[in-house]
């Protein structure tokens, strides 16, 4: 795997047709080996699977509040200090909180999830998450990255 920490620019990250993750500026991220976990420890990630994504091999998403396992999605996670904010815009993501008596459930389509390791919210997309998230799914259908 490898630990990666985003300057000033954003980054895009493509993982041949199974997804893309852009990282904004100063999210600091490690990807596993073969793709199929990444650890968020700060900042915020925005992933769109692709025509090869088998939703047989999910991918997750690791912070320090939320696990987040995808089958096939456009989604979003916003790391702070004391939580996550997992965003979905397509698809679904299922989160299962990493503290205690927290339900795992489901995020569906312009669904979110705000987890704190003492307590979880659950809400409507805010546009601070939302438009990036849209912006990524309108580059995705206009551009192909898969083409």
């Amino acid at each position: 795997g490898r630990r990666i920490q985003v300057g000033a620019q954003q980054m895009r990250i493509l993982r041949g047709d199974r997804y893309v993750l852009e990282l904004a500026a100063g999210t600091t991220v490690s990807i596993s080996a073969d793709g199929s976990e990444i650890v968020a420890e700060s900042g915020s990630i925005r992933i769109a699977t692709g025509p090869g994504f088998d939703p047989a091999d999910p991918l997750a998403v690791v912070t320090p509040h939320v696990r987040a396992e995808v089958a096939g999605t456009v989604f979003g996670i916003d790391v702070g200090e004391d939580y996550s904010c997992v965003c979905c815009v397509e698809g679904s993501v299922f989160t299962e909180p990493l503290g205690p008596n927290l339900a795992a459930l489901p995020v569906g389509k312009r669904e979110t999830r705000v987890v704190k390791l003492e307590g979880t919210v659950e809400t409507n997309v805010p546009d601070l998450h939302g438009l990036p998230l849209l912006a990524l799914q309108s580059r995705v259908n206009e551009t192909g990255y898969w083409l």
